[in-house]
Formats: C-alpha cells, sequence, structure tokens
C-alpha cells in the first residue's frame, strides 16, 4: 500500500490477543497498518508471519523489538549489557526490515 497511513494499530493495545487475532480483526476495524510486537511473533517467525500482514490488506508500519532499550527496564530486563542489548535490536531490524513498506 503506498501513500500517507490513515489509521492503524499497534500490537500493545490487544496484549491478550495473538498475533493472528490481531491480523484478523484490525482490518476489519478500519485499519490499514498494524505496529507488530516482536514478543507476539512466534520463534520470531518474521517471513511467513509477517507476510500474513499483507493477505490480510495491511501493511507493517513498524516493528516493536522484543529488547527495545540499551539499558534495561521492566519489560525487558535482560540481556543486562547494553552491548548484547545493542545486538538484539539490531537483529529485529535485521529481520524486519524486509516486510516494511520501502521509502521512494
Amino acid at each position: 500500500m503506498a501513500g500517507a497511513y490513515r489509521f492503524g494499530f499497534s500490537e500493545f493495545t490487544t496484549w491478550p490477543w495473538s498475533f493472528k487475532k490481531d491480523v484478523e480483526h484490525y482490518k476489519k476495524h478500519g485499519a490499514d497498518c498494524i505496529e507488530v510486537c516482536e514478543f507476539k511473533l512466534a520463534h520470531n517467525d518474521y517471513g511467513e508471519q509477517l507476510q500474513h500482514v499483507e493477505k490480510h490488506g495491511l501493511t507493517v508500519a513498524s516493528v516493536q523489538a522484543k529488547i527495545h532499550s540499551v539499558f534495561v527496564d521492566s519489560m525487558a530486563p535482560t540481556p543486562k549489557d547494553p552491548g548484547d542489548r545493542i545486538d538484539a535490536i539490531a537483529e529485529a531490524i535485521e529481520k524486519s526490515a524486509p516486510y516494511l513498506p520501502k521509502r521512494t
């Protein structure tokens, strides 16, 4: 989907739902994009699951990594070493990049 987004959901807003349920219901409620939360991806399976997003008429607007800060916080207490945390963030970016909209 090209152009500006009209409306989307972050998976944090439907915390108890599965990734599959999020994707199936967001479009029904008027969304055209989704912020994916890495913790909801089974075994970090970006490929198959993020392709599921497109099949339901949504675009991945962003991916919230499980490790989302350089320093320890209450949502992600491990790993403790900032270098390991940066590596985890970089890995999430690398895995999700092929599924994000291309900039023109």
